[in-house]
């Protein structure tokens, strides 16, 4: 995982490196909880931060923003094929994590 978050270009500094490394692992063991994200998995990954939820999503979305701004594009589409979009913009913090560890879990990451 944490391989995966560097080659997208989530500096290591961040919080939200932390969090998504936590996030991604605990939708690898159980894919419902992208169904909840801000019931359960933040909830969750707050509570071993002790830290918010609210806190956990802002800085999922802050690690993905500067990911989107300073990362490789050749990796975007590694992990995120068609779904790179200039007119869309960086994919929603569900779907980052989904994408993740669906590549993480065909071991193409």
């Amino acid at each position: 995982i944490e391989e995966a978050l560097n080659q997208l270009g989530i500096p290591q500094r961040l919080l939200g490196y932390r969090y998504l490394t936590q996030a991604i692992a605990l939708v690898m063991t159980d894919s419902a909880l992208l169904k909840r994200l801000t019931l359960s998995l933040y909830p969750m990954v707050a509570d071993q931060f002790a830290t918010t939820a609210l806190r956990v999503e802002r800085s999922i979305r802050h690690a993905i923003e500067v990911a989107w701004m300073e990362g490789s594009v050749d990796r975007q589409y590694a992990y995120f094929g068609n779904t790179v979009d200039e007119r869309r913009g960086k994919p929603t913090s569900g779907e980052f994590i989904a994408r993740v560890a669906e590549h993480l879990e065909l071991g193409a990451g």
